[in-house]
């Protein structure tokens, strides 16, 4: 009830040194989508930066590297 009711996880200890985090599932369920969020935003702040430095690789080119990984034909 404490931790629905307060909606933050409490750290339990042993011998007075914390060994234990126990959470609610909602307050669980909101920090990973908090984490999936911040991964997200620091791969298209990635991404962004790699345009800018000059990082990256024409779709044309690519396409042509799998056509010859995986012989495909140029018509297909």
């Amino acid at each position: 009830e404490k931790l629905e009711a307060s909606g933050r996880p409490q750290v339990l200890t042993v011998e007075g040194a914390p060994k234990v985090v126990v959470m609610g599932v909602a307050a669980f369920e909101r920090m990973a989508e908090l984490a999936e969020r911040a991964e997200t935003v620091a791969k298209i702040r990635q991404g962004l930066e790699d345009v800018k430095a000059g990082r990256t690789t024409p779709a044309a080119d690519v396409f042509e590297e799998l056509r010859r990984k995986f012989n495909i034909p140029r018509g297909a």
